[in-house]
């Protein structure tokens, strides 16, 4: 049906994309990223479409996705290193330097290190250039690690923490930094996990619960159980009910079989 739809109006059939992408549930977000990509396949209106991938896909997890729908529709030219350049240079230091830490990788084998080496971005920002090299060399062979944004250097710094009290004072000074992102070492500590919380999305949130009660965290009383019982119950209604429905369901047999993580 989406053939049809584009060849009959291809820009309402992406006015409606961009609808979906601004305002649907993230359940339908994967059907319209794929409706994006396939717009990029259509000469009338692939500039646009591109445009609109610039400043609604936000998220590594959905980068990754479009760019796996691209390469499925087999259109991997010169518009998409371009598309792609755009995309990097768009978007805001700190938010990339969050996006990057949360998910270097995703499920489909596509890497920011294999994007940016693929589009080669060019900006006259000095933080950007510092961040995109940082994101394909690493800290060693960067050679301007002092423009680099405070996100990645508090990360740096969290990496080398010899102890959870030095930890928590780097995440203390308010860096976004995403649980993927530190030790495995510190992810169990409460206090880090509570000083965490206020940057987590629902789902990170709902990832953890299951793990968090495996490691005794979310007992009874517990002070972490109360903030994310709040946290919570704060979070936007964007939850497909069958979401919420599949993760009880995994929580109460206690093991997940998208993490293979047992808890109970």
């Amino acid at each position: 049906f989406l053939d049809f739809f584009i060849k009959e109006d291809a820009t309402k059939t992406l006015d409606e994309t961009v609808f979906v992408l601004k305002k649907s549930r993230p359940s339908r977000r994967e059907f319209a990223i794929f409706s994006l990509a396939k717009l990029c396949t259509c000469p009338s209106v692939a500039s646009d479409a591109f445009e609109a991938a610039s400043g609604l896909i936000l998220q590594s997890r959905d980068l990754f996705s479009f760019v796996q729908a691209l390469h499925f529709l087999g259109k991997w030219d010169d518009s998409v290193r371009k598309g792609l350049e755009r995309w990097y240079i768009d978007q805001d230091d700190d938010r990339l330097a969050y996006e990057i830490l949360r998910r270097r990788s995703g499920k489909q084998g596509w890497s920011h290190k294999e994007l940016i080496a693929f589009c080669n971005p060019r900006s006259s920002n000095p933080k950007k250039v510092a961040l995109l090299q940082w994101a394909t060399c690493g800290t060693e062979n960067s050679c301007e690690t002092s423009s680099l944004p405070g996100t990645i250097l508090a990360n740096e710094a969290l990496q080398k923490a010899p102890s959870s009290k030095e930890a928590l004072e780097i995440l203390s000074l308010g860096m976004k930094i995403p649980y993927r992102a530190v030790p495995s070492r510190f992810r169990h500590d409460p206090k880090i996990v509570e000083c965490l919380l206020p940057h987590m999305s629902f789902s990170e949130i709902m990832d953890l619960v299951g793990p968090l009660t495996g490691a005794g965290l979310l007992s009874s009383g517990s002070s972490l159980k109360t903030k994310i019982v709040c946290v919570l119950a704060e979070a936007p209604d964007s939850r497909h009910p069958l979401d919420l429905l599949l993760r009880l369901c995994d929580y109460q047999r206690g093991y997940s079989d998208k993490s293979k993580t047992v808890w109970a």
